[in-house]
């Protein structure tokens, strides 16, 4: 059941103004203000979150803790953003895509803590994304998708061997293969493709475990 959540507020505009600003944020309620904006960092936490204006609702029992660090890896994002002029219509498109991949991970119960659950984690929703692509998605979504979730994982757990991002493939424009489709495959198609499917999940399962 949702009920109404109080978060805590902070005008990002005043704490970049403070010599020496706090790294003591209660991330699991932190709503940042910036210009005319009210960006709730907290529904990462969340699988399941929705706001109505200035109201926000989330589902308690739906709550994360590990989750917490993608909330700080965020804010410290949008810090970056805001300092080398991005926009901030960019940052908004990245942290919505960010949002599907937590609520992702609560629904299939995916976790991010160790570099291990990350690598895991990811493979499996590029897989998922693949698959997305059989279902009509388009193939710009997607290759944006697995970007902003390879780059915040890569973030938070350093990875300077590049672990997670080799857990799994690129979607790209040409390296997938995988033309996008509009109408629904044959049972044929369907069934041969989540023949495919699984055998994929099988193999870089195996493969991961090997390294």
């Amino acid at each position: 059941m949702m009920v109404k959540f109080n978060p805590s507020f902070i005008n990002l505009e005043e704490y970049l103004k403070i010599e020496y600003p706090t790294s003591i944020l209660d991330y699991k309620k932190l709503v940042v203000e910036y210009k005319n904006y009210n960006i709730p960092l907290f529904k990462f936490c969340y699988g399941k979150y929705k706001s109505t204006g200035k109201s926000f609702f989330i589902e308690e029992k739906t709550y994360m803790k590990t989750f917490e660090i993608v909330v700080k890896c965020v804010f410290e994002l949008l810090i970056q953003y805001i300092q080398i002029g991005k926009s901030i219509n960019t940052f908004l498109s990245f942290d919505k895509r960010l949002k599907q991949f937590c609520t992702w991970c609560f629904d299939n119960s995916f976790e991010i803590k160790t570099i291990k659950e990350a690598s895991e984690t990811y493979m499996a929703y590029s897989i998922y994304l693949k698959g997305s692509l059989r279902q009509g998605k388009s193939l710009r979504h997607c290759m944006d998708l697995q970007k902003c979730v390879r780059q915040l994982l890569t973030i938070i757990h350093d990875d300077k061997h590049m672990i997670i991002a080799n857990s799994a493939s690129l979607i790209s424009l040409h390296g997938e293969g995988i033309p996008q489709r509009r109408t629904k495959p044959s049972s044929l198609e369907s069934n041969a493709y989540h023949l495919e499917f699984y055998k994929s999940i099988f193999n870089q399962i195996i493969d991961l475990k090997k390294k």
